[in-house]
């Protein structure tokens, strides 16, 4: 009964506990997003995804997280992630209660370079092939709305903002 309620092995029981706790809580938590957010995060795992084989290296999944504005360790990770194993980290990483944020992280996967913009051109490639395809004429009215300097370069969280001032 003495090995029983020594420290080592209640500590270890509730390490393991919190552990399970923690899993059950980001399965739950991946569940609740909505179809729109687990398109959103299908289409930047696929951005990263560049060999095309529905899996993410360690260092691929740091590249989408840094591009969504989070940063995580390539050591804290497996070494391959499915597209359900990846919204795990992305749930664990991301608040996804802000609607601006979640569309800045949006904007962020296509970020090229990490400037924390987009360029037109590249924007209106995605949107007219990719996903809900958009119409040309949609496409130069939503970048001739969000492109505010008409420099070519669309800020990821100005976008965001113009986006959702236009809902």
């Amino acid at each position: 009964s003495g090995l029983l309620t020594s420290s080592p092995y209640i500590h270890s029981f509730q390490q393991r506990t919190s552990y399970i706790q923690q899993q059950q809580q980001q399965h739950t938590m991946t569940n609740q997003l909505t179809q729109e957010q687990r398109a959103e995060f299908q289409e930047c795992f696929n951005a990263f995804d560049k060999d095309e084989d529905g899996r993410l290296s360690a260092k691929e999944v740091v590249a989408a997280m840094k591009a969504m504005g989070a940063l995580v360790r390539e050591s804290d990770l497996q070494q391959a992630y499915d597209f359900n194993a990846f919204l795990e980290v992305v749930v664990k990483k991301l608040t996804i209660l802000d609607p601006e944020a979640d569309l800045t992280r949006a904007f962020a996967c296509f970020d090229q370079d990490g400037s924390g913009y987009v360029s037109a051109d590249y924007l209106r490639y995605i949107l007219t092939s990719a996903g809900d395809v958009l119409t040309q004429q949609q496409v130069e009215d939503l970048i001739a709305t969000i492109d505010a300097r008409r420099d070519g370069r669309i800020g990821c969280q100005d976008a965001a903002k113009v986006m959702l001032q236009n809902q």
